[in-house]
């Protein structure tokens, strides 16, 4: 479960510092606060940074239902993520170069 702290941060209270820290990087790339990744809201913006938490932490080997729990989603809907983001990286430049970014950044840390 999540908190919003005073600042618009969003603490976990199950505390899981390497995807706090990718979902961190991911906010960043995207220029969006970690409230907004974890909102009811679904602009487009907010649904591909979404994409790119869920593939990322799919491939740090997460679980689809931990990945549903950090992104304060419904486990189907991580699912459809981690199928709809490499796809998204093979058709649209925008959203693959906010992906590297966002990997070569983790890599890094």
């Amino acid at each position: 479960r999540s908190t919003l702290t005073s600042e618009g941060i969003v603490a976990y209270s199950d505390h899981d510092p390497v995807a706090e820290e990718v979902i961190r990087v991911v906010c960043a790339v995207y220029g969006i606060s970690t409230s907004a990744l974890v909102s009811k809201r679904r602009y487009q913006e907010l649904n591909d940074a979404r994409h790119t938490v869920a593939l990322i932490l799919h491939r740090l080997d997460y679980t689809q239902h931990r990945i549903a729990r950090e992104l304060q989603r419904d486990r189907t809907t991580a699912r459809h993520s981690i199928y709809t983001a490499p796809a998204l990286i093979e058709t649209d430049p925008l959203f693959k170069e906010r992906y590297e970014v966002a990997m070569e950044i983790i890599a890094r840390r």
